[in-house]
């Protein structure tokens, strides 16, 4: 019998889709910005960077995940 899911857990968009609209939100502000101020654009640079760093190290977290569960049978 299947596991029953919690209700976030059904309604909650998955991993895929928080990276693309993260990335397309930080993408379109630096792109649409219209500050003079230069520290404005050091922490808009910054946040860019957290981000990006963000989800490349959930990407590769996932992926040694994986495969630890494959290695150990821990697979569904």
């Amino acid at each position: 019998m299947g596991e029953k899911r919690s209700l976030p857990d059904t309604i909650a968009p998955g991993w895929p889709v928080v990276q693309v609209f993260g990335t397309l939100f930080v993408i379109i502000t630096l792109v649409t910005a219209r500050e003079s101020a230069l520290w404005i654009w050091a922490l808009y640079g910054v946040s860019a960077v957290c981000w990006l760093l963000f989800v490349a190290l959930g990407v590769r977290n996932r992926v040694e995940a994986t495969h630890y569960a494959s290695r150990h049978g821990l697979t569904g």
